[in-house]
Parts: C-alpha cells; sequence; structure tokens
C-alpha cells in the first residue's frame, strides 16, 4: 500500500456509483442508506460528504450532517433513511452545532491498512479547520464494530447511550447501536 497515492477529497453527486458499492460491502442490506438518501447527503452537505481515493479509484466515503446541539440525545435522530433536510443546518454560531457522523466505509479489498482510521482523522481535521459552527460531534455504531469503536474511542469519543436492537443483520441478531459522542470538538 502507497501511501503517497491516497487522496481524501470533497464528494461530489457523480460519485454516487462508488459511495453505494462501498455502502453495499459495508453494511447489511437491513442497514444500508438509499440511493436518494444518499445523494440527497452529497448535495444538501456537500462540504460533510468525503470520499478516499487511492490511485484514482474511489475506496471510502464519510457522510454527516450538522445539527443544533442538545444536551438530549433522542433515539429519533438516528432513523435510517431520515432526510438531512429535517435537522441538517448550516447557519449555526461557532461552537452552536454538532457534527453527525451518519456514515463511513471502506471497500473490502482495502481494509486492514488503517485506512478508515486515517479517513475518520481527515474528515475530523476537515471539520475541525473548515466548519467553526461545530462544537460537539455525535455517532452511531454497532456493538460488533470493534475496529470502528476504537477508531472513535481514541479519538475522544464516549458512549452515551445504548439503542437496544437498533442495527438488523444478515443472521437475523439485531445488534445494540452505541451512540458515541465527543462532547468538545475544539
Amino acid at each position: 500500500m502507497d501511501y503517497n497515492n491516497i487522496r481524501v477529497r470533497t464528494a461530489s453527486p457523480g460519485d454516487i456509483d462508488y459511495v453505494l458499492a462501498i455502502e453495499g460491502e459495508s453494511f447489511d442490506c437491513g442497514i444500508r442508506e438509499d440511493r436518494p438518501t444518499i445523494l440527497q447527503r452529497l448535495t444538501v452537505f456537500p462540504e460533510g460528504f468525503l470520499v478516499m481515493e487511492y490511485s484514482g479509484v474511489i475506496i471510502g466515503y464519510i457522510s454527516s450532517e450538522i445539527w443544533p446541539h442538545r444536551d438530549v440525545i433522542t433515539p429519533g435522530h438516528f432513523e435510517l433513511g431520515h432526510s438531512i433536510e429535517t435537522l441538517h443546518s448550516s447557519d449555526l454560531p461557532a461552537g452552536g452545532g454538532e457534527i453527525y457522523i451518519s456514515s463511513m466505509g471502506i471497500l473490502k479489498a482495502y481494509r486492514g491498512h488503517s485506512l478508515g482510521r486515517l479517513l475518520f482523522e481527515s474528515f475530523m481535521a476537515h471539520v475541525r479547520a473548515q466548519l467553526p459552527s461545530v462544537g460537539s460531534a455525535v455517532l452511531i455504531v454497532s456493538q460488533d464494530w470493534h475496529g470502528a469503536r476504537k477508531i472513535y474511542s481514541d479519538s475522544g469519543f464516549e458512549e452515551v447511550m445504548r439503542l437496544e436492537s437498533f442495527f438488523q443483520s444478515r443472521d437475523g441478531i439485531a445488534r445494540d447501536g452505541l451512540v458515541m459522542r465527543l462532547g468538545s470538538f475544539r
């Protein structure tokens, strides 16, 4: 793996088919986002949607929304397929927003090279530099995604809520979703 051939950039609507392929490899069918939802994220908040390229080929992505910061998070915020337009707000005062990291994935052929960590850290640096309204961050992760949980906890995220049986999997066993938050982003 030649890390000099890695580039992280803002996604564009033309990247949709690559993102859908990564989504398909990364998530069971019961928790995959559909084309309209991903396209809406790409168009409503392009600054919060990054792709990772290796030698010019898109191999990963991360998407997000900005929500008004709330001390109390409710389970309804994390509904699969929700419209980004219902909660997203780019017009918040400095530090008044919370970045919701809605999805991240890496193609299977490129896993095991710390590219998920690199993409996540690149995203966090991008948000810190480009989005002054963001003062905190939140995400949801399956209890079984140990590698992702390690990336997030190493970045300062802490579990603040458990949503029982949130993630449906192809084996028919529902997994708990862990809501993790980074309380101070700056």
